[in-house]
């Protein structure tokens, strides 16, 4: 039980300080929606001009995904609680981890594949870059982990219904 208090202890700092982030997000959007001026801003490692329509669509898009990423936070807390009331194989827990995976992989979409298009069109210098490590920020870790919810979603589920089978038998 350490290892859950522990991991809602961090869920909830994460949560909170993303709440933050997200408010700060969300007016600086408004501003820059509202904003004559080109304001020069970094998505994901990109360097992008305030400048055009499509600019501020694919900053709003960003923040969708960030609500997205927060909402599956939200649900991974919520879980955690369950656990916490030892309610495991429960239909909740099951849905949960759904739609947690479902959240990361919106999340992912939203926020990474506008912003490829985006540097495809409006890069000067048109290539590819790679990096010699994974990092946590990847587009397939992220796609990987939303999956890895959805598993864990039928393993439960799987789980649930052999609980159930044994309550039945004498």
């Amino acid at each position: 039980m350490r290892k859950i208090t522990v991991l809602k202890a961090c869920l909830d700092f994460i949560y909170f300080f993303g709440i933050l982030t997200f408010v700060f997000m969300t007016l600086f959007a408004g501003a820059t929606w509202f904003s004559a001026d080109a304001i020069p801003i970094e998505i994901n490692g990109f360097e992008i001009e305030m400048d055009h329509w499509s600019s501020k669509l694919l900053l709003t898009l960003t923040l969708v995904g960030s609500g997205l990423f927060l909402y599956a936070i939200y649900l991974l807390r919520e879980t955690i609680l369950l656990f916490r009331q030892r309610i495991i194989f429960d239909q909740r827990v099951i849905h949960n981890f759904n739609r947690i995976g479902w959240c990361i992989i919106s999340a992912t979409l939203t926020s990474y594949v506008p912003l490829f298009i985006h540097s495809l069109i409006h890069r000067t210098n048109r290539g590819f870059r790679f990096s010699a490590t994974l990092s946590t920020d990847s587009f397939l870790v992220s796609v990987s982990l939303g999956l890895l919810f959805m598993v864990i979603s039928q393993i439960f589920a799987a789980g649930k219904s052999l609980k159930e089978d044994q309550e039945l038998t004498v």
